[in-house]
């Protein structure tokens, strides 16, 4: 072997196995059901980055950071003098199978915390008004490989989450499901 061959085949191993611990996402995300964010937020776009440090065989175990956003319907349309967007927060554990009868495809469950920000500015004033809810979600999809660095995956994503600002709790203030389409890469 030449030694510019060994140079490239040193320099490649350690990402080959960093590409099995580090991935990162952008999918994009469709709020539905009889909730508030279904029924007044379109989504705009999830980036998440997740790491695997544990192989037990047949599953990997790793912590995932994602963030999303949301823009008000009403917004979207010129309705209101109320320009609302709604950014999600959600670090979660993980499991996912790493040895299926189909390799390519990749089953996974994530379980972890949302914590959420709104921010909503009125026609005319500077000053906006913040308000947070928070609470957990379970998450579960599938990962297709494209190749060993490319993969696409569909999510569903449920979170129940408490408003101390809006009185009585009901399903539709509390309970907001999401699913998610996009693409990642192992770096």
């Amino acid at each position: 072997m030449k030694p510019f061959q060994l140079i490239l085949l040193l320099a490649f191993l350690p990402c080959s196995s960093f590409a099995q611990k580090f991935s990162f996402e952008l999918n994009y995300v469709i709020p539905f059901g009889d909730n508030f964010l279904s029924e007044n937020y379109i989504g705009v776009a999830e980036l998440g980055v997740k790491y695997r440090p544990i192989n037990i065989g047949i599953a990997k175990l790793g912590l995932s950071m994602k963030a999303s956003g949301y823009v008000s319907r009403a917004q979207l349309n010129n309705l209101t003098g109320l320009n609302t967007q709604g950014y999600f927060f959600q670090p979660k554990i993980f499991v996912e199978l790493a040895k299926v009868p189909f390799t390519k495809i990749h089953p996974f469950a994530e379980i972890g915390y949302d914590y959420v920000i709104f921010r909503s500015t009125a026609s005319g004033t500077s000053d906006p008004i913040i308000s947070t809810i928070d609470g957990g979600s379970i998450e579960g999809g599938l990962m297709y490989d494209i190749n060993g660095l490319v993969f696409i995956q569909l999510i569903y994503d449920f979170s129940r989450v408490f408003n101390d600002q809006i009185q009585g709790s009901s399903p539709y203030n509390n309970n907001l499901s999401r699913l998610k389409a996009g693409l990642g890469v192992r770096i």
